[in-house]
């Protein structure tokens, strides 16, 4: 039966092999399951093509381990720990391969001297460390039906992309319209009113005209005085057929009168418009390298303006790219609560707690973070993105490396004690008159220390989910106000009709 899935394990390098220890022709690498069984052993360090692990569950634990040819057999010199489960988030994603550099622990070091993902992270941390040897490693994962399942996914996603784009657009060409739409009503009723005067006109009996214009040439200018026969006529005249209709009452009525629910309309177009424009400049999503707003229209402005018309359409056509813009800047997936960004930030900060845990940061300087690799890519980020957490982190590190050291002085006084009981004194450092009460004193020290740290970090990570809460309710009251606008405005354009 075919293989459905294979993990290929390669040795493409090695550095920082001491010579003193073996020549370089006696050494070579041999990858072992957890109980020992071997898997593979390479004729030296290095072995380009590596090993195909068919259905290889990324559950498993392997050991790395370098050995010496003696006479008398081999002999393990350095080795280390590879734990699939840790490794596998970086071979599920495409393109399914990942190549590292990984420090060696001496022979006198235990694997199970910590969880076997401790180990791990340990052992890269060792590559900035000269007096480790090192082999650079290159693990490719295949799997068919993975990749298929992952195209499929990549496809729903662009085609949600797709349907959110389409939305913002139709969104946003509904108000521009709607926008459009109330300008375009001003013009509207200006060119009624000139129909309804032309109307007026067409029943008014021809002999009113003529009387009319026969009193009117007895002077002046020509043109001026058929203005003033036009007016005039529409003042006074009545349709041969009837009452006038209600439009054609409004035209005769004094222009003052008319043209004032045109001015209360255009006041409030005006005011709508200003109310946009102050919303959008207070988005949240508007950044720095966003399309800057059109100035603020007045009243002033638009009867000033040779075409009021042309002058407001310009100005709705920049708001509604201004607006188009936010749509889609709110339009974007976010991420939930535990979504993608905080599986990232919560698996940055176990590592670096882990990390803090045995000791490792003390050394972890500017310069250091720089470095292009995983560990300390990791470390750089925490120090950016939380850089109140990492002095705790950093605290906890320090607290942690003294509790080693300070076990390991206990350790060697009990060993002294010891072997001063068998009657062989070595040379001890300055012993504590009591080593119970010095053991017991130091750890309730570090443990309250630990407590506190731990304490601290959640209550700032508390503060981070709350601050990120407060940001999603405020966007929330922006859209509230931004549909009341629109109700308001939607109300203010049906007034002037009843």
């Amino acid at each position: 039966m075919q293989a459905s899935s294979s993990l290929n394990i390669a040795i493409q390098d090695s550095k920082d092999f001491p010579g003193d220890a073996a020549r370089a022709q006696e050494l070579y690498s041999e990858l072992t399951m957890a109980d020992g069984r071997a898997l593979l052993e390479c004729p030296g360090l290095v072995k380009a093509t590596g090993i195909d692990l068919m259905n290889c569950p990324l559950t498993v634990v392997l050991k790395l381990r370098v050995r010496r040819r003696l006479q008398q057999g081999t002999m393990i010199l350095w080795h280390v720990v590879l734990p699939l489960q840790l490794i596998s988030k970086y071979l599920l994603q495409p393109p399914h391969e990942w190549e590292t550099w990984i420090g060696l622990f001496p022979n006198t070091q235990s694997l199970e001297a910590h969880p076997p993902d401790t180990m791990f992270t340990q052992a890269v941390h060792l590559i900035s460390r000269p007096d480790f040897p090192k082999l650079r490693l290159r693990f490719t994962y295949h799997n068919p039906e993975l990749q298929a399942q992952i195209s499929a996914q990549n496809e729903a996603q662009q085609q949600e992309s797709r349907r959110r784009k389409e939305l913002c657009e139709k969104v946003g060409r509904q108000q521009f319209e709607e926008i459009h739409k109330l300008t375009r009503g001003l013009q509207g009723e200006s060119s009624d009113r000139d129909r309804d005067v032309a109307a007026v006109l067409a029943v008014t009996p021809v002999g009113n005209i003529s009387d009319t214009i026969a009193v009117g040439s007895g002077g002046g200018d020509v043109a001026a005085q058929g203005a003033a026969t036009t007016a005039a006529d529409a003042a006074t005249a009545v349709p041969a057929d009837g009452p006038a209709t209600p439009r054609q009452q409004a035209a005769l009525r004094s222009p003052k009168t008319s043209e004032e629910p045109l001015r209360e309309a255009l006041a409030s177009t005006l005011a709508f418009i200003g109310g946009v424009n102050q919303l959008l400049a207070r988005h949240p999503g508007r950044g720095p390298n966003a399309q800057q707003l059109p100035h603020a229209l007045g009243y002033d402005d638009v009867v000033a303006s040779s075409n009021p018309s042309a002058l407001i359409d310009s100005h709705c056509i920049q708001l509604h790219q201004c607006l188009c813009a936010a749509a889609f800047a709110d339009a974007s997936p976010k991420q939930p609560t535990g979504g993608a960004d905080m599986r990232e930030a919560e698996r940055l900060l176990t590592d670096g707690l882990q990390m803090a845990l045995m000791g490792m940061l003390d050394d972890a300087d500017d310069a250091k973070l720089l470095r292009r690799t995983p560990s300390y890519e990791q470390l750089g980020s925490i120090q950016t993105r939380f850089p109140s957490l990492w002095e705790a982190i950093r605290e906890v590190s320090s607290v942690a490396k003294e509790r080693a050291a300070l076990m390991e002085r206990v350790s060697t006084l009990a060993r002294g004690e010891q072997e001063g009981s068998n009657g062989t004194v070595p040379p001890l450092p300055a012993a504590p008159a009591s080593l119970e009460a010095l053991q017991h004193t130091d750890t309730e020290e570090l443990l309250a220390q630990q407590r506190g740290v731990m304490a601290s970090l959640r209550q700032q990570l508390e503060e981070t989910r709350r601050l990120a809460q407060e940001r999603e309710d405020e966007q929330s009251q922006l859209r509230t106000h931004l549909s009341e606008l629109t109700r308001q405005r939607a109300s203010t354009t049906t007034a002037p009709a009843t």
